[in-house]
């Protein structure tokens, strides 16, 4: 029960809000915002997933045709197909 109490005595939250509140506020002041030449922030940023964060899908399908004893190039060749409104570029302008 004293252990309880100790814990939940007034001074002792009060140093865990002190102390959190250092910390909040040393963490923000160290951070670093990045602008481009008009000295404004950026407001969004853009990644290319395909091979960059995650794996090549041409390269997953490779292994997987390889695994799965399909010939090579079969699954890349049924994506391509269709040109501008073949399923790859469909995918790539997120209609599928």
């Amino acid at each position: 029960m004293c252990v309880r109490s100790c814990f939940q005595s007034p001074r002792l939250q009060w140093v865990w809000r002190t102390a959190f509140l250092k910390h909040t506020q040393r963490r923000h002041q160290g951070s670093h915002r990045w602008t481009h030449l008009g000295g404004s922030t950026y407001r969004a940023v853009i990644f290319d997933m395909g091979g960059v964060l995650i794996p090549s899908p041409g390269r997953v399908a490779a292994e997987w045709e390889v695994q799965n004893r399909i010939p090579s190039g079969t699954i890349l060749k049924a994506l391509m197909e269709g040109g501008e409104n073949g399923p790859w570029m469909r995918f790539m302008r997120a209609e599928i």
